[in-house]
């Protein structure tokens, strides 16, 4: 949901921030990686002016398989012994 599409088929009809309350009294979260915070805002902006434009898009149709590339990439270098300037806070077969 996060980076993909936020439309009334993917909400249940409400507005983004009564969606984001109900998934969050579903399933709370005490702490976010700093690293996916812009992400998320660009990805809810490029959505919103889709949506104004009546164009839905999807960023992670885009975004995903660079995503993916960059995960393999990174988890193969660990993988290699390579000292990463940060660490992956998962393996890539727990990324899905």
């Amino acid at each position: 949901f996060g980076l993909d599409q936020d439309g009334r088929n993917v909400t249940d009809g409400l507005n983004f921030q009564q969606f984001l309350d109900k998934m969050y009294k579903q399933d709370p979260w005490s702490k976010t990686s700093d690293a996916i915070i812009i992400p998320c805002r660009v990805s809810v902006m490029l959505r919103g002016i889709g949506l104004t434009l009546n164009h839905p898009v999807s960023v992670l149709k885009v975004w995903g398989p660079i995503a993916e590339k960059v995960l393999r990439e990174l988890d193969g270098k660990k993988k290699a012994g390579y000292q990463l300037s940060h660490d992956l806070p998962f393996t890539l077969g727990e990324a899905g």
